[in-house]
């Protein structure tokens, strides 16, 4: 938080109903307030000159699949996602995707919005996963398929962990913690 040289504003931080952080200005009198932004990713840090002049951090982060053919770049998600795996044999990437580097999940690590899906690159821009393979409560990334195309490896922290799990691609069986690195 931060005061306004007199001391009769406050301004702060606090999520919004999309679990974005926005800027807020409070009067102390009044104990009114006021929501001073709204952009699509974090306005917090607020800290004000002797002038009352107000700055702040507003987060830009942006990331999506793309793949490169022919020499032609073709975007392959509208969403934020990273770090994809080809399947072996199908057109299927697997994504790390979510909203996560937000300041609201930093507070919460490693309880973040991060989670793995699957896009068919073949389909075009996808506006979401094809397929969910992963969506606990903590960061879950990084799947990749066996050669084989059998099993299917992932990063999680579940279950107060930090290792890596792996399931038959089937679904035959449930994840099992194959590391004990956390």
């Amino acid at each position: 938080i931060a005061f306004s040289p007199d001391g009769s504003r406050v301004y702060f931080a606090s999520p919004n109903e999309h679990g974005m952080v926005d800027l807020w200005q409070m009067d102390r009198g009044s104990r009114r307030a006021v929501k001073l932004t709204a952009f699509s990713r974090d306005s917090y840090g607020p800290s004000v000159a002797e002038d009352g002049t107000v700055l702040f951090r507003t987060q830009s982060y942006r990331t999506f699949i793309a793949e490169l053919r022919d020499l032609q770049t073709r975007q392959l998600t509208s969403f934020q996602a990273e770090t994809p795996w080809w399947h072996p044999r199908d057109p299927l990437l697997s994504i790390t995707y979510g909203t996560w580097r937000r300041v609201i999940d930093d507070a919460k690590y490693p309880d973040i919005a991060q989670e793995i899906g699957v896009i068919d690159a073949n389909r075009g821009l996808s506006d979401r996963p094809l397929q969910v393979i992963a969506d606990s409560d903590s960061e879950d990334q990084a799947m990749a398929w066996s050669p084989n195309g059998r099993w299917m490896a992932l990063h999680s922290h579940r279950e107060q962990s930090d290792d890596v799990w792996l399931r038959p691609t089937d679904g035959s069986q449930p994840d099992r913690r194959i590391t004990r690195l956390g």
